[in-house]
């Protein structure tokens, strides 16, 4: 119970802040600031920095959502709904993301380490500086998944290559 209590109310800020956030003139948020890779006050473009550490989020409908910066860590989210969300420097170290639906997110900056990405669907996420060390992707879907130097990857660029991920510089 209280995990849906969790996740009504992450709806809401959500949707409250999208809200807020498309108003005219120079709002100003408390956010995800992916310059400085921080929380703080920013520009509209802003997102929630909630921490849902250690909840369990099973099978939650987060697609479309702006959650850059949002504290996941050790989060339970399998067969959970990311995609096309915002998760810009997101951190999701250790999370259980099995089976989850990350297409078209974008993790830029993001700490998926040692997360459990087993058959989760990351195709076309955008995975650019996002730290993967030692996460498990068995059976994941990773086709036309973004990456660059910046990325740490549990294996080569080589292999990235062969399972269909994209390198943009």
């Amino acid at each position: 119970m209280k995990a849906i209590y969790f996740i009504v109310l992450l709806i809401w800020q959500l949707d409250a802040h999208a809200a807020s956030s498309g108003a005219a003139g120079s709002h100003v948020a408390e956010g995800y600031n992916p310059i400085t890779r921080t929380c703080g006050k920013m520009t509209k473009q802003a997102g929630p920095c909630g921490d849902l550490s250690r909840k369990n989020l099973n099978r939650a409908q987060f697609s479309g959502r702006n959650m850059d910066g949002i504290k996941l860590l050790r989060a339970k989210l399998r067969h959970s709904d990311l995609s096309n969300s915002r998760l810009q420097g997101a951190k999701l170290a250790f999370s259980e993301l099995h089976e989850a639906s990350l297409s078209h997110a974008d993790l830029r900056y993001a700490n998926l380490r040692e997360a459990n990405l087993y058959k989760a669907d990351l195709r076309g996420a955008d995975l650019r500086g996002a730290n993967l060390r030692n996460a498990r992707l068995a059976g994941a879907m990773l086709e036309q998944a973004i990456f660059n130097d910046e990325t740490v990857l549990p294996f080569s660029q080589t292999k990235a290559k062969a399972l269909g991920m994209r390198y943009v510089p």
